[in-house]
């Protein structure tokens, strides 16, 4: 997680979710200015919904009611069994491992 967020703000729209269920979805600073200015289309539907996105979401620490509302705004664009079938779980395992020297582990931005 700690590199989830950082990771993120490099793309015009980030998003990232946590095992826990938790995340955000984030707008970089140059396309949230183009959005909200003159120049991006005021008819357009698609800019429509992402202005409203962008306001909705909580872009520091996430929102479940925010991520929920965005989930049943997408609902409405698509049929569940569509939607089901662009999910494929993949289990996770979480454990500990004790090491004796935890300076041999050297974790990078992408893990």
């Amino acid at each position: 997680v700690r590199y989830l967020h950082h990771e993120a703000s490099k793309f015009d729209i980030g998003v990232y979710f946590e095992p826990n269920g938790h995340g955000t979805v984030l707008f970089g600073s140059a396309f949230s200015r183009w959005l909200d200015s003159e120049s991006s289309p005021p008819d357009c539907h698609t800019c429509k919904v992402l202005r409203g996105v962008k306001n909705l979401c909580n872009q520091l620490v996430g929102c479940a009611v925010a991520d929920m509302l965005m989930v049943l705004a997408v609902l409405t664009t698509t049929t569940l069994s569509s939607w089901s079938s662009m999910y494929n779980d993949v289990s996770t395992k979480m454990t500990k491992v004790r090491v004796k020297d935890k300076s041999v582990i050297v974790c990078n931005g992408n893990e």
